[in-house]
């Protein structure tokens, strides 16, 4: 019967509701893009860290994961010996372009990649990562 309507000329009717939808997801999504952005450089680079590292790793490396699509992560971090303060390991899947995505978001001032293994799978690149964070002199 759509195809019909098509033939017909009626698919504006069909079209414009779609079209309507698809404008309001972008819309929301611009909205989270922006919230995320927000929280990320609301703390200044300059600004004292927290008295937990571990935690101030945890967290960016949960704000890099969570604008990445890669799936079947794992993430562990514990504390690290000097002069590190702490140390993350990240195991996921995805898309050669999105590991190297997010291998290029864990990439800031004070964060030092330990290592990285990039080994394919069967649908996905299989990723590994090592990150330290450093101790505030």
């Amino acid at each position: 019967m759509l195809v019909c309507l098509l033939a017909l000329g009626v698919d504006s009717w069909v079209r414009r509701p779609l079209e309507l939808r698809l404008q309001g997801e972008e819309a929301r999504y611009e909205q989270l893009r922006t919230a995320r952005i927000r929280r990320r450089v609301s703390r200044k680079p300059g600004a004292p860290a927290s008295a937990d590292p571990v935690a101030d790793l945890r967290r960016l490396v949960v704000s890099c994961l969570e604008e990445s699509p890669l799936v079947d992560v794992q993430l562990d971090v514990h504390p690290a010996p000097q002069p590190l303060a702490a140390s993350a390991r990240i195991v996921a899947q995805g898309s050669f372009d999105q590991d190297l995505r997010l291998i290029g978001s864990l990439l800031r001032p004070g964060v030092v990649l330990g290592r990285v293994r990039l080994s394919p799978a069967t649908q996905a690149v299989h990723l590994e990562v090592e990150v330290s964070s450093l101790r505030n002199p």
